[in-house]
């Protein structure tokens, strides 16, 4: 979704709450929007809710997204050279990983962004893990084996991290 153009209020009536009575989606909409207010205010993060033209939109001041974060790390991680750096940008990419963003949402379309985010943390794993072997850095390369079988729990990426 990209924020900065909106939401379809129809989009959001669909995402969370699916086959709702559309009296019962809207009043659903105005408690979480006041949800919503209440807990950026209470955290004083600086915020513009609005409606225009049938979409929400949210903007945030300052405040960093756990995903946005996540994407720079990656970015960093892709561009450093130095494999102790890496190394330490690679723990903080699994720790932000976590279990997956927002594994609450349970419709299609977020269950296939997880998908994609699982896809490409597991394959990134499996790349560096290599390279940590090439290298010779055996307890390292094991300790990313133990987050990619955690990520990766159907383990369709392990033999992948075979040095033949």
């Amino acid at each position: 979704f990209k924020g900065s153009q909106g939401i379809d209020r129809a989009k959001i009536f669909s995402l969370l709450w699916g086959e709702y009575i559309y009296i019962s989606a809207i009043n659903n909409l105005k408690t979480t929007n006041n949800i919503i207010r209440n807990t950026l205010s209470k955290y004083n993060i600086v915020y513009k809710l609005g409606y225009k033209n049938g979409k929400y939109f949210l903007t945030l001041a300052n405040y960093e997204f756990d995903y946005v974060k996540y994407l720079r790390y990656i970015e960093r991680f892709n561009a450093e050279s130095v494999l102790s750096e890496k190394i330490n940008l690679m723990l903080d990419i699994v720790d932000m990983y976590g279990d997956g963003f927002a594994p609450e949402l349970v419709n299609a379309e977020f269950k296939e962004m997880r998908a994609t985010l699982k896809h490409n943390i597991s394959f990134m794993l499996v790349e560096f893990i290599k390279l940590l072997k090439e290298k010779g850095r055996l307890i390292d390369a094991n300790k990313f084996q133990i987050s990619l079988a955690r990520i990766d729990y159907q383990g369709k990426y392990r033999d992948m991290t075979r040095l033949d």
